[in-house]
């Protein structure tokens, strides 16, 4: 292997081979009348969509009904080990419950949670994506408006529900495998061939 810089010839192109998976062709020009491919498979898929990121942890969704107490949803969120759910009347989204809502709306208010039904805290206005919403575009939603949890919405059906850790993961992998293709590339030796 060299360590030497990889000459401007050398392109790097990512493309789908296999249906969930990954490879990368590099594609270098030795001369005008030489050209060859080399497919590096990767186990690893990029996460660009909501779609992808779904796919890849699932469609569960945690929901209780805005007439339950502070007391159930929290007890809930216990259970399933999450920290916000949503609020749904019948089929219809109306809401999030979050432990900050339960901090902010019930304890410093005095109220009891078992008393306060989660429709008098939960948060009504739901900001949502679909699932062709790109995955950086989320993170940069959830820090606009302060939010953790967005629901997944396509053609007015509640899909799934991501977390900020849900990004901050697919954010992550993917500079990762971008990483892992840059130092692939760049230990590439044509001469090796």
């Amino acid at each position: 292997m060299t360590t030497d810089p990889v000459p401007a010839r050398y392109s790097l192109v990512p493309h789908l081979l296999t249906p969930g998976v990954i490879h990368a062709t590099i594609s270098l020009s030795v001369s005008e009348d030489e050209r060859f491919a080399r497919t590096i498979p990767k186990g690893r898929r990029l996460i660009r969509t909501v779609k992808e990121l779904l796919q890849r942890k699932g469609y569960e969704i945690h929901a209780i009904s805005p007439n339950a107490t502070v007391f159930d949803a929290l007890t809930l969120m216990a259970a399933k080990n999450v920290g916000a759910l949503l609020v749904l009347d019948g089929q219809t989204l109306v809401g999030v419950i979050s432990e900050r809502d339960y901090a902010r709306k019930v304890i410093l208010h005095g109220k009891s949670s078992k008393e306060t039904p989660v429709r008098e805290i939960m948060t009504s206005r739901v900001v949502h994506v679909s699932p062709d919403t790109p995955v950086e575009a989320c993170m940069a939603l959830m820090t606009d408006k302060h939010v953790r949890h967005l629901p997944v919405m396509d053609d007015g059906a509640l899909i799934g529900v991501i977390s900020i850790g849900d990004v901050v993961n697919a954010i992550i992998s993917n500079q990762q495998f971008a990483i892992d293709q840059l130092k692939t590339f760049h230990e590439y030796d044509p001469r090796d061939r």
